[in-house]
């Protein structure tokens, strides 16, 4: 890899070879196939889509990374609605990978997200890879899932001193990161043929993740 490699928003002429790279980069990763690249061309297309932080990497004229963000909320136990960026898809070119440039996305995207006014991120990942990016447990906060429960692979990072003191309650993740498969399908079908693979060591270990919950509150 000799070739700079520059940060910048993403524009329309870029969105199919986004949309390659995050199936290259999730192809079998979590699931047989992926959903990652239907979900991005589906976000971009929502109310509150952050394209303010919508940023890709680029190598000359390649798209080798991608940072995605969506304004998501908690319904507090206070009684309020507050306000949390959710970041997804994040990925990586697989030929770009383990080179630091995940990290340097997220903090590009912090930055950013903290100058727009923005007090915190939310995602659901793999803490062994999110905690090495100042990403922590949302338990931590005391914020949980819809069901009122704790999830591991539910990550927060705060952008500022006591940004999440308040936010306690339950993250409502929005409902587009619900895909259909038959619609991931269909879209799928517009791009070469990738062969799928079923329980691999990464899925076995993302469904390890999934699973890990804690029992509800009270």
């Amino acid at each position: 890899m000799t070739k700079q490699i520059k940060l910048r928003l993403e524009t329309k002429s870029d969105y199919k070879k986004t949309e390659i790279m995050l199936r290259n980069a999730f192809w079998n990763e979590f699931q047989p196939g992926c959903v990652e690249h239907y979900l991005m061309n589906k976000i971009r297309k929502h109310p509150r889509f952050v394209s303010e932080l919508d940023t890709v990497a680029v190598a000359g004229d390649e798209i080798v990374g991608c940072a995605a963000f969506l304004e998501d909320k908690i319904q507090g136990d206070d009684g309020k609605t507050h306000s949390i960026l959710c970041l997804g898809p994040l990925a990586v070119a697989p030929e770009y990978q383990q080179n630091g440039l995940g990290g340097r996305l997220i903090e590009h995207s912090k930055k950013l997200a903290l100058e727009l006014g923005y007090n915190g991120i939310i995602l659901y990942g793999d803490p062994n890879y999110y905690s090495r990016k100042g990403f922590e447990s949302a338990k931590n906060y005391n914020i949980r899932m819809a069901n009122d429960k704790f999830a591991t692979v539910l990550q927060v990072v705060p952008l500022y001193q006591d940004a999440l003191k308040d936010c306690a309650g339950r993250y409502v993740e929005d409902e587009v990161y619900g895909v259909n498969q038959a619609e991931v399908d269909a879209f799928d079908a517009q791009f070469p043929f990738k062969k799928k693979v079923t329980n691999n060591a990464s899925q076995l270990h993302f469904q390890k993740l999934i699973e890990s919950q804690d029992v509800e509150l009270g």
